[in-house]
């Protein structure tokens, strides 16, 4: 009899185990769920910084219940969908360096990659975007200038512009 007892006593702790597994797992995800629609609703700065809010107490919460449990679901949650729209909002702000921080957080391969190429297509239209208003301004600057300058400077501007069009068709190619 007691050999029963004892074995009832640990499937009823597994079970009780199981019971604040899920229920944590349910609470994290309905933050992760907030934090997406944060993001969905405020795609902005105020809305990444209140995803990542999110994101950290998610992590505190996950976090505090392995130490004291004993159990991971580190493998089961992660925040990819949110830390993508957190790379994209900033793409399209053109605050790059943050986009590469938030995809360095994204476990998935797949959309990692995807994620940098937008990233460069993004430095692309950018860097287009300078040279442009380069040219511009010394378009407006050469009239300014005569003789042996003008040339000089003529040259060395062509010389410029011919290098970063290597450049741009280097990183097209990719």
């Amino acid at each position: 009899m007691g050999f029963i007892k004892r074995i009832l006593n640990k499937s009823s702790k597994k079970h009780q185990q199981d019971i604040g597994r899920s229920k944590k797992t349910r609470e994290i995800e309905f933050i992760k769920q907030e934090a997406f629609m944060v993001l969905m609703n405020k795609p902005n700065l105020l809305g990444i910084q209140k995803a990542s809010e999110l994101i950290k107490e998610a992590n505190t919460i996950l976090s505090s219940y392995n130490k004291w449990r004993g159990w991971s679901t580190r493998k089961y949650v992660n925040f990819d969908r949110i830390y993508r729209k957190m790379a994209e909002i900033s793409i399209s702000d053109g605050d790059l360096p943050s986009a590469l921080k938030y995809n360095d957080k994204i476990e998935d391969r797949a959309i990692k990659s995807n994620i940098l190429i937008k990233i460069d297509k993004r430095e692309t239209e950018i860097n287009n975007e300078r040279c442009e208003n380069c040219n511009d301004a010394f378009n407006g600057i050469l009239p300014q200038i005569d003789g042996e300058a003008f040339r000089l400077c003529s040259t060395c501007f062509n010389i410029l512009n011919g290098l970063v069009q290597d450049i741009n068709n280097i990183f097209d190619d990719n």
